[in-house]
Parts: C-alpha cells; structure tokens; sequence
C-alpha cells in the first residue's frame, strides 16, 4: 500500500483513483489532484509523464532561486528559455506518446482485420452451407412432388384396374360355412335356381373369398368372360326376386 501525498491516506493497490508522479515518484488519489479515474486512465494508457502541482512549483522556484543575482531582463530570458524547453520536452513526450498511441492503434486495426477475415471466412462457410442445405430442400420439394404425381397416377390406373376386374365379377354371400369343396357345382346351382343356366365357357375364375373373424358366412367371388353374362344373372336374379337362400342348395 501507498500513502497520498496530498491527503497522507492509505491508497489500496488494487485501487484505480490512484496516479504516480513521474518526477517524484509519489502516489496521489486522483480525487486529491482534481482527476477523474478516466483522466488517469488515458494517462496511463498514453504513457504521460504527469507531475504533481509540488513538484512543478519547485521546479520553477528553483529557476527563480537560482537567477536571482541577474537582472530582471536576464531572468526573465532565462525563464523563457527554462519554459521553451520544458514546452519542448512536452512536446517530444506527447510525440512520443502519440507514436505509441498509434502504434498500438495500428495493432488493433490489424487485430480487427483479421477477425474480421476470420469471421468472413466462417460466414462464406455459412453461407455454402446454407446455399447447399437449400439446393437439397429444393430437390427434396422437387422429388416429393414426382412422388404425389407417380403416386396419382398409380392411383388411377389401379381404380381402374379394380373398375375393369369387377365389370365381370360378383360376389355370392350368404352362403353357409358348412359349404366346402369346389364352388363351381354351387354357382351352376344358383343359376339353375334362378333359371339363368350357367356353363363353364362363360366363367373365367371363380374362388373362396377369405372369411371374416366376424361373419360366420362364406362368399364366392366369381368372374365371367363378358360383362354381358354377369348383368344378364343380376337382371334375371332381381326379376325373380325368389325367396332363395344359399344354404337350401
């Protein structure tokens, strides 16, 4: 710790409102010399060499003391040459000062330019990347939509291949599970029932439709060769409108 020239307090190390006097070496607190902690701070940091008002009267009144056996004309030229070099040096302390100043300027330009390449670099990175995560966004909304069109198309052509596979066939329920075997003998007997004859030229495929856990009756699904077969049995079953039950056959 220091004591303050000024107001013989205690001035903590780690204290900012504190300031050296470069000729004697003294710490003072800046409230005590009338500075403000940013005043010390540039002071600092441009590496003034700050005197105390003591100092900087002692040093002018050892001009005074020591001119005092010349003449007024004398003294006073000796003041000013005492003045002119004192303005000098503060002078080449502030150049000084100033070079430094700019240079360490000049290092956090430097310092600035290449973050800032850095960042560039991370940001065309960014943007490739972007570019690149968008190109497969588009390709992806490109193939989904050839998806929906493949899939419309198949779409269609299987409602119209279930249109084509049912403009021949039927399907006989009601029938009982106790019926088994080949269902042709079946099927010609429903004809026979309804006085509509069927023969085997006129069937293309006949089978067993699986059974449901929840129906207890069978279905046949038939397919005649011509749709005309199939409507000619339809229109003679609904002329007849006979009281027919499958499992009677």
């Amino acid at each position: 710790m220091s004591i303050c020239l000024v107001c013989s307090n205690l001035i903590h190390e780690d204290s900012k409102d504190k300031i050296l006097c470069s000729l004697c070496k003294n710490f003072m607190h800046g409230k005590c010399v009338n500075l403000e902690i940013n005043d010390i701070e540039f002071i600092e940091t441009t590496k003034t060499n700050w005197k105390c008002e003591k100092c900087i009267r002692e040093k002018h009144s050892n001009v005074l003391s020591i001119n005092t056996n010349n003449s007024p004309l004398e003294l006073i030229s000796n003041m000013l040459k005492d003045f002119k070099m004192e303005i000098k040096s503060d002078i080449e302390d502030f150049k000084e000062q100033m070079k430094n100043l700019e240079k360490d300027l000049g290092y956090s330009i430097e310092l600035c330019h290449l973050k800032l390449d850095q960042n560039s670099g991370v940001l065309d990175k960014q943007n490739k990347l972007i570019s690149l995560l968008l190109e497969n966004v588009q390709d992806l909304k490109t193939e989904n939509i050839n998806l929906r069109d493949t899939t419309k198309k198949l779409e269609d052509k299987i409602s119209i291949l279930e249109q084509n596979i049912f403009a021949n066939s039927i399907v006989i329920s009601g029938i009982s599970s106790t019926q088994e075997g080949n269902p042709i003998q079946l099927i010609k007997k429903i004809g026979s029932a309804i006085d509509y004859e069927i023969n085997d030229e006129m069937i293309d495929s006949y089978y067993w439709l699986k059974q449901n856990n929840s129906c207890f009756k069978k279905r046949i699904y038939l397919k005649f060769v011509r749709k005309i077969d199939k409507e000619k049995m339809l229109q003679t079953w609904r002329y007849k409108k006979y009281n027919l039950k499958i499992e009677d056959l």
